[in-house]
């Protein structure tokens, strides 16, 4: 599945085209807030923001530890 596809299809059920750059980065594995905004090229001012929505909405969970490391929720 491309790229654009994988957007328009969580866009269809209510994710932001940001929200979704930043869980497709993610899906590379576990990553700090700093990584993901670089893998996203989302501005790290705007990465905290994006991956609260994404852990409200149950596709992401953030671990403990310094700096954090959010990681993808697989969907039921």
């Amino acid at each position: 599945m491309s790229v654009e596809v994988a957007l328009k299809r969580m866009r269809d059920i209510g994710i932001t085209e940001t929200e979704a750059r930043v869980y497709i980065a993610l899906l590379d594995g576990t990553s700090d807030a700093k990584k993901l905004c670089e893998g996203a090229k989302v501005p790290y001012s705007k990465i905290h923001a994006i991956l609260h929505r994404l852990e409200e909405k149950g596709f992401t969970k953030k671990r403990g530890g310094r700096p954090p490391v959010y990681e993808v929720v697989q969907p039921k």
